[in-house]
C-alpha cells in the first residue's frame, strides 16, 4: 500500500472550554425564548405597547450576552424587507415585530460564532 493511501488519524476539534460551550447553548435556547414570546405577539395582535417592552428586554438580553454591537444590527432596519402584515396589526407595528425578529433568527443562526461577554450570566 503506497505511503499517501495509508489510514489517517481522524482530525481532532479544537479543543474548546465547557464554559464558553454552555454560554453558547444558554444563549441559543434564551435568544429562542425571545423569539417565541414575539411569534406570541404577532399571534396576538399586539401593539407598539406590548411591542416595545419586549424589544427592550431582547435588546437587553442580547447586550449583556454579545453586547452592544448586537444590539444595534437587532434595532436596525438596514437591508430587510418583506413583511407580511398581521391583520390586526398596524403596518408599523406588524413591520417593526417582523424586521425584529428577522435580526432575531439571524443572532441565532451565528451566536455560537460570536464571543460571549464575560459579565454574562444566563441566571
Amino acid at each position: 500500500m503506497p505511503a499517501e493511501d495509508k489510514e489517517r488519524p481522524p482530525l481532532e476539534a479544537a479543543p474548546q472550554s465547557a464554559t464558553s460551550r454552555d454560554a453558547g447553548e444558554v444563549d441559543v435556547a434564551l435568544l429562542g425564548e425571545q423569539d417565541q414570546k414575539a411569534i406570541v405577539l404577532s399571534n396576538n395582535q399586539a401593539s407598539s405597547d406590548e411591542i416595545d417592552p419586549w424589544i427592550v428586554e431582547t435588546s437587553q438580553l442580547i447586550a449583556s450576552a454579545v453586547g452592544v454591537g448586537e444590539v444595534t444590527r437587532f434595532l436596525s432596519n438596514a437591508g430587510l424587507s418583506g413583511v407580511q402584515i398581521t391583520q390586526g396589526m398596524t403596518q408599523d407595528d406588524a413591520t417593526n415585530l417582523a424586521y425584529r425578529r428577522q435580526r432575531l433568527a439571524d443572532l441565532i443562526s451565528r451566536v455560537d460564532m460570536l464571543a460571549i461577554e464575560p459579565s454574562f450570566d444566563p441566571v
